[in-house]
Order: C-alpha cells, then sequence, then structure tokens
C-alpha cells in the first residue's frame, strides 16, 4: 500500500495509464481533499479513471484529521498536508510531486516519491518497456507534466541502466 496525493493520479490518469499505480502497489491510499480536487473536472479522464479505481476498491477514499504538527506549513495546499497526514497515520510511504511537498514530509520522516518513481517501478517489475516508460513520461510532459532537462536526463540515464 501507498498514500497518493493528487498529482500521481493526475498526470498517470491524464495519459492513461492509471493503472500502473495499482500494478506497483495494490492498493492506493487517498484523502477525500485528493478526490475532490481531482473530481472537480468530472469528465476528465483522470476523475473517470478515478472513480472507477474506487468503485474497483483498489483506490480507496479516506477522512483525516490534519495532523497537529504539520499545522505550521500553511504554504502547502490541504490535499498535500491531508495526505502527509495520512501517510504519517498509516506509516506508509507518500507519492507526491510538489517539492516543498516532499520536503515536509522528509522532515516528518516520511517516504516520499514522485511519479517518476512510479514509472521507474513499473519499468522495473517488467510491467512496462523501456521504450512505453519513455512514452509515458514524454506524453505527461505535453500534459503540463514539469520536468527539468536534468531531472529527464537522470531519468533517461536510469531507465538505461538495466
Amino acid at each position: 500500500m501507498i498514500i497518493s496525493n493528487s498529482t500521481p493520479i493526475l498526470h498517470l490518469g491524464k495519459v492513461g495509464h492509471l493503472d500502473l499505480l495499482r500494478k506497483c502497489f495494490s492498493k492506493i491510499s487517498i484523502p477525500e481533499e485528493v478526490f475532490f480536487e481531482i473530481s472537480a473536472f468530472p469528465e476528465s479522464l483522470e476523475a473517470i479513471l478515478l472513480h472507477q479505481a474506487l468503485a474497483e476498491k483498489w483506490i480507496e477514499m479516506e477522512k483525516v484529521p490534519l495532523a497537529p504538527e504539520l499545522e505550521l506549513f500553511s504554504g502547502l495546499d490541504i490535499g498535500e498536508l491531508k495526505a502527509i497526514s495520512l501517510a504519517l497515520k498509516k506509516r506508509k510511504p507518500l507519492l507526491i510531486d510538489d517539492k516543498a511537498g516532499k520536503q515536509v514530509a522528509i522532515l516528518f520522516h516520511v517516504e516520499a516519491h514522485g511519479t517518476l518513481f512510479v514509472i521507474l517501478e513499473a519499468y522495473h517489475q517488467k510491467f512496462i518497456t523501456r521504450n512505453e516508460a519513455i512514452e509515458i513520461v514524454n506524453k505527461m510532459m505535453r500534459n503540463e507534466f514539469y520536468l527539468s532537462s536534468e531531472v529527464y536526463a537522470l531519468f533517461l540515464e536510469l531507465i538505461n541502466e538495466r
């Protein structure tokens, strides 16, 4: 099981690869704020795929209180704070792309990874090929997923190691 913030679901969903989360982690838990954020555009592919995943019960939504130790971090949005709170509560790793959110999670000893981690994990577990992994990242970048040239180069280096 892994906890997810909205961005991995949004980015993988937009390109039709939300299923990589299930393949890699079996169960995903999200705070209800993440559900509301993604469902704001109910006709979007990512919202439709999220609703299907909830119906199939491989993504579960939870109401979680804000961890008191996170109340000081007003620079993060409520979805990020609640996702970190859920990861703290369940003592599970977290998927989050926001750099500041990731740093706060790590500050509280939460193992935190981004969407690229999911793609690399899917590749390492042989759910997708090297070429499919690269194509998924390229599609995500064409759909508002930002990667610096340095991070993209590192991704290509990691994907070419095996």
